[in-house]
């Protein structure tokens, strides 16, 4: 993985050794990102952690980083490249079983996109069905490569008589 803005650190609790990513490394170059929501520093630092070059580039924590809520969009998303949800593993390089009451995986699903991009109930209700699945797969380490076959099928379940 890419480290464009030095954010990656060590963090060492006795005898353990965690790695996580500084969002204040962000803050040096973009000091509104130090501003964002709390909703936002989430995704901020998620884009650092999976920064690649190819599908999250400095470019786009950059963005993020000087997001302003009263501006003008000035770049769109392409057609499918909603973020509907999101996995935020344990930012832990060798958990153990105490570990994942005090900072467990998480899964978060963002309902306004959802609804925006598929107002009809029934699809509406197999996209949640697919996002949910989508990020438990990456809770059992499936890429979003290993994914590309369920995801890019309209109804993987068979609800709409397709199939």
């Amino acid at each position: 993985m890419a480290n464009s803005f030095g954010s990656e650190a060590i963090l060492r609790v006795g005898d353990r050794e965690y790695t996580i990513h500084r969002l204040d490394a962000v803050t040096k170059k973009h000091p509104n990102a130090a501003r964002l929501p709390f909703s936002l520093k989430i995704l901020l630092e998620n884009l650092l952690r999976t920064e690649d070059g190819l599908s999250v580039r400095p470019d786009d924590i950059s963005a993020l980083a000087n997001w302003d809520p009263k501006a003008q969009p000035n770049k769109e998303i392409a057609a499918g490249d909603s973020l509907y949800g999101l996995f935020v593993p344990m930012p832990l390089r060798q958990p153990d079983s105490g570990d994942f009451l005090d900072n467990p995986h998480r899964i978060l699903i963002f309902k306004r996109p959802l609804e925006d991009d598929f107002p009809d109930p029934g699809q509406l209700r197999i996209e949640i069905r697919k996002t949910v699945i989508h990020e438990l797969a990456h809770h059992f380490g499936w890429t979003d490569k290993d994914l590309e076959r369920f995801d890019d099928k309209p109804d993987p379940f068979g609800e709409m008589g397709g199939n």
